[in-house]
């Protein structure tokens, strides 16, 4: 698991791409995941986080994604980000100092990935969640977004916090499973076992607030996870 040459490449083109756009942000990559994993948890032995490591790195890995770890320092906190370029569209940032699960931060960024590699899955999802989603203005106080930020722009993310949280949710990898059949099937039920053994260990972001019917919800990322 250490951060191999291309981690560190990885790190620095994302720094140079924030610090382009005016963002004063030092990235700093983790040699080892379990020294992200000590990072989070206080002191080495402490299963919690570092399955919830275990665990991004896997989902991250059905969907063709490499998680790299790192740190990042700058004008606000960064739990996790994805760069629309060619060189890092295989890759899911995690800052792993982040309070929210890794494994939720890495459905969070998927949505992203999935709105530029399956266009269509992602308007469909939209499409269902249109008169779903509420609080835009709730969302954008608490995640201090400017005013300059479109509401499609703000559902966008309401969206991602809405797969990163079901990402943690057995609930909705059974659902991803009835939808599904052969091998994803069997992997989601792989995932529902893994989710068992970090029931009240893990913090997602709090997302049901922001929508009317989290069951809608629910069915619709499932189909569009299946789609993906």
């Amino acid at each position: 698991f250490a951060a191999d040459e291309t981690n560190r490449e990885a790190t620095e083109k994302l720094q140079r791409i924030l610090r382009s756009q005016y963002h004063d942000f030092t990235i700093t990559p983790l040699v080892l995941r379990d020294d992200a994993a000590e990072s989070v948890s206080g002191r080495k032995g402490r299963s919690g986080p570092r399955d919830s490591f275990q665990l991004a790195e896997s989902l991250a890995g059905i969907f063709g994604k490499k998680v790299v770890w790192m740190r990042a320092d700058g004008p606000w906190k960064m739990n996790g980000v994805v760069v629309r370029s060619a060189d890092l569209s295989g890759v899911i940032f995690v800052d792993v100092r982040s309070r929210t699960a890794a494994h939720a931060i890495v459905g969070h960024e998927l949505s992203h990935h999935m709105e530029v590699e399956a266009p269509q899955a992602y308007r469909n999802l939209q499409r269902a969640l249109a008169g779903l989603l509420r609080n835009h203005a709730e969302y954008r106080t608490e995640y201090q977004i400017p005013n300059n930020t479109t509401d499609a722009e703000v559902s966008k993310e309401i969206i991602g916090d809405l797969l990163g949280d079901n990402f943690t949710n057995r609930k909705f990898w059974s659902r991803v499973a009835k939808e599904s059949g052969g091998t994803f099937r069997q992997i989601a039920n792989t995932i529902k076992a893994w989710l068992d053994d970090l029931i009240g260990k893990v913090r997602g972001f709090g997302s049901e607030r922001f929508v009317s019917d989290i069951h809608a919800v629910r069915k619709a990322l499932a189909q569009a996870v299946v789609e993906y």
